[in-house]
């Protein structure tokens, strides 16, 4: 039996829902809990010019403001490389991408 989980932003705005089982907001608690712990805390091994060190810079202030997703796709074996990149590329809106010459990339 799954429970109903919905993601809403401050402000009450319902963004999206969806049902997931108790494994997976167990595995999801889990994923926060490595995300804050292991990416968004400074690591000795970087060594950035500037700024810094933090493993992934916008992983705390995205937790923080409460806009760091997480998508469950039971669906997805392993080694899907294709359809998880589909996958990814749908959660990105198209005004957000420009395709160059040799590539597509993401504005920064």
């Amino acid at each position: 039996m799954g429970v109903r989980a919905g993601a809403w932003r401050k402000g009450a705005k319902l963004v999206s829902t969806s049902f997931i089982s108790p494994a997976m907001a167990e595995c999801a608690a889990d994923i926060l809990k490595w995300a804050r712990e292991s990416l968004a805390v400074e690591n000795e091994h970087l060594h950035r010019p500037r700024g810094n060190q933090v493993v992934c810079p916008f992983v705390g202030p995205a937790m923080d403001n409460d806009s760091f997703y997480l998508a469950f796709h039971p669906e997805v074996g392993q080694h899907c490389e294709q359809l998880i990149e589909q996958i990814m590329m749908s959660y990105i809106p198209q005004s957000s991408i420009i395709s160059g010459p040799r590539q597509s990339f993401l504005y920064e």
